[in-house]
């Protein structure tokens, strides 16, 4: 039989449900043990599995399954998991969900998540594209996941195993109240199905090998080969004689000349050379500078005045980014609906006012809840939709049309309003809707029309249980409408995927992939106000819809909410959204919030920009608020922000208008932090090199460089990194601490144990001194600080002030026993080299110390011999049988090969590989599993599997 026929076949299909026993557990807790979930009983509280928390693991929350085994093979197609009748903090929030014909050999089958509340959820298997989108609905139960590429085969299935990740509160344990799994169990499809897999699985037929078979299989060998290598390397054993014989790259090129400069000689000059290519020549640093948290800088743009727009919601805005302007059209004051019209001058920062009353202007009247583009090829203003309370007063036999307005900027019609249509539903558009969105593809001259709350004549089924509107498209040049889909039922979703239709949603258009996102908003299930934190996307040019996620707040995205503000940058990609009416998780409870998050369609990852003002206010920052409007230009990088609602229960309408700039860390900075890397690394291990003089002046002069002085965060690092220097708690370590390159978090201080004897001089940190160089009392911890060991001991007990000097500041008349460490050694050397004007004609620095030259350990035993390099192996990558040290160059210390490291300088060495590669695309550099998580510590045994 064809696989084509066996898709049909499963798709005619009926589902059942599909019978199931426990088969096994990692815990239950008391009376919720997992037997539970096989009965619905949504009234029941103590009907449902709950895992054991065990004590101690605050932090890491241990990981809870369950495995569910079917009664006869079958293909699985839908998995529905029932909740408490009302919301509970212990519901999943994230959960993943295996699948296979063996208990030991599954595969992730679905990664979604439940909303907190009372309602059902079920969730067909789905497959997920190269972008991440889901295109087809899958009947299938074998998913090979790859870092972005996957895609599925049609295998039946006996077990189910149900993992939950995280509850919506994370003081709960997660449980599952009720699960039903349905699918196809007919002897005759499923049969066809294993016949086909035995035969491929035997090798006797080769049609499923497809090209996707043939990639996967690649995938799979690139991958275990990338491990071993990975493995070998860490362990300083051959391996790149495993990549030869395929072609597997382990990393890019840039990143492998890294590792060999930082870790095999020790070249760090060359290592931030390299760096300098992989940040601007290779382009590798772009996932790090997306995942750093922005700093948002907010700034009024304009006060309140009479030649100002009045406060409002519910009003739209519209951005012109060639002349600068934005426009700003009606609202809600609270009283009435607005038909003023108004721009704003971006260099000028001044409001215009240009309609008081549209509709006086031949225009269209009084709305709110609309919606409003711009058209900067045509260079005019589309405007659709309106509220309108459904009364039986209205008399009006044309009160729900819905009228379809262009506003001209520009050419000889200028300020004319011109109605397209006055009745779209009749032209083969959408009725009169509101609280919908619209955005336009200017090049191709096509509006897409999506969601919003239909208004029309029957006013009990609108008030009791409200329609929403599907997608239209409006074809400018032809002036037709087209309906792509309607408001998916459950009949229309048995043959093709649409997008649930909702109210208050955001939606952007990216020209990049000429698709069409939708994000959040909230719509009525079953009298049930629920909110969504989902995302789909729309081709314009093969008109096919896509699930992106089901729940972008499992993901480190917004949670579900009303009247989000969404907006693009077609250039890098990203994706805006401010919250606005969230639900809240465990309460569900709506509050007003003033949340940001970024989310790059490049590397499918979410980053949260700000959190709600406590004090928004005193910090001059604007009020948390809902029903605003913000608009996005690219040119400037600026949002900009008016109106809205103060809050759930303020009746206020704000009149505030923002400029919204985000602070991202750029670059220079990134490549500055991963130079500041390298330089303390070489400063480790010129202490045991040089003389402590020559180490400090390196020190002073090339590692202070990387710190940004008028940063005080890098600033107070640079002072702790000099104390710990001078106390001696870190010239004693193997390694230096690791510096926080993300947000530049201040240096942690390492544990220090205290010594038995006090120092005759104790030591103040810099936190603790003065601006006139007084010390306050030092700390008990501080007062015990050990003496430094090592070649430099003499400087046990000295005291260094912050930079750039210990004595320009310092009153000469202080009795404070802090000056008085100054007599040792290393101080005065310090004084000489910060201050050599003052001090240098007084003193005379002692000799240097004589350094003992300390035997480096050879790892002969895991150095086999290796052959000479072949000729079409450039003599970079071939392998190298390294006998004895290189001989020392006149100018310094040779660099040392890695054979010839001792176990700490290679550890060293290879820590700081890491944590560069940390600003290095995740698909540019080793893989981040370690060989060793592979390996499985628990041995099940073989499961007899039942197949009918």
């Amino acid at each position: 039989m064809d696989p084509e026929v066996l898709y049909a076949d499963l798709e005619l299909a009926t589902s059942t449900k599909l019978r199931y026993s426990i088969h096994d557990v990692s815990s239950h807790s008391g009376k919720y043990i997992p037997e539970n979930i096989m009965i619905d009983a949504p009234h029941d509280k103590s009907s449902r599995w709950s895992g054991i928390q065990q004590s101690g693991l605050s932090t890491f929350r241990q990981r809870q399954w369950i495995t569910l085994k079917l009664d006869k093979v079958s293909v699985l197609k839908e998995i529905v998991f029932g909740k408490h009748n009302m919301n509970h903090p212990c519901n999943m929030k994230e959960f993943k969900v295996y699948a296979g014909l063996e208990a030991n050999r599954m595969t992730e089958i679905l990664h979604a998540g439940l909303m907190n509340d009372s309602v059902p959820e079920s969730f067909p298997t789905k497959n997920q594209a190269d972008d991440g989108t889901v295109t087809s609905y899958l009947l299938v139960l074998f998913v090979v996941e790859a870092q972005h590429w996957s895609d599925t085969q049609v295998l039946p299935c006996q077990y189910v195993k149900v993992v939950p990740i995280l509850p919506h509160s994370a003081e709960y344990n997660t449980s599952i109240w009720y699960i039903e799994l349905r699918g196809v169990t007919s002897h005759f499809a499923v049969e066809n199905i294993l016949a086909y897999y035995t035969r491929v699985r035997s090798g006797l037929d080769y049609r499923w090998l497809s090209e996707f078979h043939a990639s996967y299989e690649q995938y799979r060998e690139d991958i275990s080969l990338r491990l071993i290598a990975k493995h070998l390397r860490s362990r300083r054993l051959p391996y790149q004689h495993l990549l030869r014989p395929t072609n597997t790259v382990l990393e890019h090129p840039t990143v492998s000349k890294l590792y060999k400069a930082v870790v095999c000689r020790g070249d760090f000059e060359r290592a931030e050379e390299l760096i300098e290519v992989a940040a601007r020549q290779d382009r590798l640093f772009g996932y790090f500078l997306f995942s750093v948290r922005p700093f948002p800088i907010w700034r009024p743009e304009f006060p309140f005045s009479a030649s100002s727009p009045c406060g409002r919601g519910g009003h739209q805005m519209a951005l012109d980014e060639r002349n600068r302007l934005i426009y700003l059209f009606g609202g809600w004051t609270g009283t009435t609906s607005l038909a003023d019209l108004w721009t704003y001058s971006i260099p000028e920062r001044e409001w215009t006012l240009l309609s008081a009353d549209t509709e006086k202007d031949r225009g269209p009247c009084a709305r709110s809840c609309h919606t409003m583009v711009y058209d900067p090829v045509r260079e005019c203003l589309y405007l659709l939709g309106r509220f309108i309370e459904p009364t039986p007063q209205l008399e009006s036999p044309d009160w729900n049309k819905s009228d379809f307005w262009m506003y001209e900027t520009s050419g000889p019609q200028r300020g004319k309003w011109r109605l397209l249509s006055r009745d779209t539903e009749r032209d083969g558009g959408p009725p009169l809707i509101y609280d919908h969105n619209m955005v336009i593809d200017p090049k191709s001259g096509t509006l897409v029309v999506f969601g919003g709350r239909i208004i029309d004549d029957d006013l009990t089924r609108n008030s009791g249980k409200p329609k929403f509107s599907g997608m239209y498209t409006y074809n400018i040049l032809r002036s037709r409408w087209t309906k792509e889909f309607e408001d998916p039922t459950p009949e229309t979703t048995k043959a093709k995927l649409f997008i649930p239709g909702r109210v208050g949603h955001g939606m952007v258009f990216d020209p990049g992939s000429q698709k069409v996102l939708v994000f959040g908003g909230h719509r009525t299930v079953r009298t049930i106000k629920r909110a969504a934190a989902d995302m789909w996307s729309f081709s314009l040019s093969t008109k096919e819809v896509a699930e992106i996620c089901a729940d972008c707040s499992a993901y480190g995205g917004p949670d579900p909410g009303f009247a989000q503000r969404v907006t693009i940058d077609p250039t890098s990609r990203e994706i805006y959204v401010m919250s606005g009416l969230a639900k809240d998780q465990v309460s569900a409870q709506e509050t007003v919030r003033s949340t940001m998050w970024i989310y790059s369609l490049r590397y499918r990852q979410w980053v949260r920009i700000m959190g709600p003002p406590a004090n928004a206010m005193e910090m001059d920052e604007p009020v948390p608020r809902f029903a605003h409007q913000m608009v996005y230009d690219s040119q400037s990088s600026l949002f900009f922000m008016f109106g809205g609602n103060a809050g759930a229960d303020d009746d206020r309408r704000l009149d505030d208008f923002w400029s919204l700039k985000l602070d991202r860390l750029g670059i220079n900075d990134a490549v500055r932090k991963s130079k500041q890397l390298i330089r303390r690394r070489k400063f480790t291990e010129l202490v045991k090199t040089v003389t402590p003089v020559e180490a400090l002046e390196y020190l002073k002069t090339k590692v202070h460089e990387t710190f940004d002085d008028d940063d005080p965060q890098e600033s107070e690092q640079y002072r702790k990194l000099m104390w710990e220097i001078t106390s001696g708690s870190l010239l004693s370590r193997h390694t230096l601490p690791p510096s926080d390159a993300y947000d530049g978090a201040s240096l942690p201080l390492a544990p220090v144990p205290p010594a038995p004897d006090i120092l005759a001089n104790p030591i103040t940190p810099p936190s603790a001194m003065s601006v006139n160089g007084s010390s306050a009392m030092a700390s008990p911890e501080m007062q015990h600080t050990p003496a430094m060991t090592g070649p430099i001991a003499a400087a046990a007990g000295s005291s260094f002030p912050p930079p750039p000097s210990p004595t320009k500041d310092r009153d000469p008349t202080s009795t404070n026993d802090a000056s008085g460490v100054e007599g040792t050694a290393l101080a005065r050397e310090l004084a000489v080299l910060t201050d050599p004007e003052d001090r240098r004609s007084q003193y005379t620095p002692p000799p240097a110390p004589v350094m003992q030259p300390q035997p480096i350990p050879i790892r002969a035993a895991t150095l086999p011999i290796q052959p000479s390099p072949r000729p079409d192996i450039p003599t970079e990558e071939a392998p190298t049988r390294i006998l004895t040290p290189p001989s020392p160059e006149p100018e310094g210390p040779p660099p040392v090969e890695e054979a010839m490291l001792s176990q700490e300088q290679f550890q060293g060495r290879l820590q700081l590989f890491r944590e560069l590669t940390e600003f290095i695309d995740p698909q540019a550099k080793e893989p981040q599993t370690d060989l060793l998580d592979f390996v499985c510590r628990d041995h099940h045994s073989e499961v007899e599997t039942r197949w009918y």
